[in-house]
């Protein structure tokens, strides 16, 4: 069984991070 780890949890939420830093990016060169 696969639990949701502290540490996954963190890996997701950088994860979104870069995701929305790539688009604040995205739109800052638009």
């Amino acid at each position: 069984m696969i639990q949701n780890t502290p540490h996954r949890r963190g890996i997701l939420l950088i994860h979104n991070m870069q995701q929305l830093s790539t688009a604040f990016h995205a739109a800052d060169a638009a």
